[in-house]
């Protein structure tokens, strides 16, 4: 059974579909009219892993752009994702990311890579007692060098650049 929670901003509402785990599988933008301004559509697998989440403009038979999930083997939540948009009709790979345990638990390591495959910069997490969680340590130019301000970072096209801001 799905669940519809109405948020009424405004100059527009927000209506999210949530199935029985309360997760939302559908964010629907409409305006005060009701009509479609954006559709984000989420995709599972058997198990409820996210797959693949889907965007959509006002015509709900066009994609603007979508994110496809990785997996390795078993696991639950995904090892990153690549991200794609629709240009002159073909879809173009924005970017991609990866990650995984470099000591289980402890320290991640956080792959984002160019269109082409190449990488772009790498973060690394560790996890902190206080927050009881992981917590971005520093960024990284694939040469090691340490990027010491956030607005150094290599700037990389997102699926969710084509998503409305005021969401």
């Amino acid at each position: 059974m799905l669940n519809l929670e109405i948020c009424d901003n405004g100059n527009h509402k927000v209506v999210y579909y949530r199935n029985a785990d309360d997760v939302a599988i559908r964010v629907t933008i409409l305006d005060l009219n009701n009509n479609i301004i954006q559709d984000l559509i989420s995709e599972y697998d058997k198990t409820g892993r996210n797959i693949c989440d889907v965007l959509f403009g006002k015509d709900p038979t066009k994609i603007i752009a979508y994110r496809e999930y990785h997996f390795r083997d078993n696991e639950k939540h995904d090892s990153g994702w690549t991200d794609y948009k629709k240009v002159n009709g073909e879809f173009v790979k924005l970017h991609s990311q990866s990650g995984g345990w470099i000591i289980k638990d402890e320290l991640s390591r956080c792959d984002w890579f160019y269109p082409n495959g190449e990488l772009a910069f790498y973060e690394l997490f560790k996890f902190d007692n206080d927050i009881g969680g992981m917590c971005k340590e520093y960024s990284y130019f694939p040469n090691g060098e340490r990027i010491v301000e956030f607005c150094d970072e290599p700037r990389l096209e997102h699926f969710d650049d084509y998503y409305l801001d005021f969401i």
